[in-house]
């Protein structure tokens, strides 16, 4: 590995020189693996914020979507709730006259008679 040291290759470089230099590349070193862990991070977390992104839209619209399906559901509980109250009004009436031509057989026989 070149270095930029010096006096490298001259014989007169001392122990304590060159277990420097180890220290200083060493160190170097690992403020590149640190640079490159410190660049990956970034770029994941890029990644995670697009997708992160994206989610909030899907969730956007599905929300929307449930919010089209709850009105809806409303609308049907309104229109089935009016049409039962019409029911038990014709059950009602149904009953009504059931029970008159029970109670007064006589009336339901003279109107057929005066219709007819």
């Amino acid at each position: 590995m070149p270095t930029d040291r010096p006096g490298q290759g001259e014989e007169t470089g001392s122990a304590s020189d060159e277990a420097l230099w180890r220290v200083i590349e060493s160190r170097d070193r690992a403020f590149a693996k640190a640079h490159r862990t410190v660049v990956d991070k970034e770029e994941e977390i890029h990644r995670l914020k697009a997708a992160a992104t994206e989610k909030d839209r899907e969730i956007t619209r599905l929300k929307r979507e449930a919010d089209c399906k709850d009105d809806e559901i409303q609308m049907l509980t309104r229109a089935a709730a009016e049409r039962l109250g019409i029911i038990q009004q014709l059950q009602a009436s149904r009953e009504y006259k059931a029970g008159l031509t029970l109670l007064h057989p006589w009336q339901a026989l003279r109107r057929k008679l005066h219709a007819g």
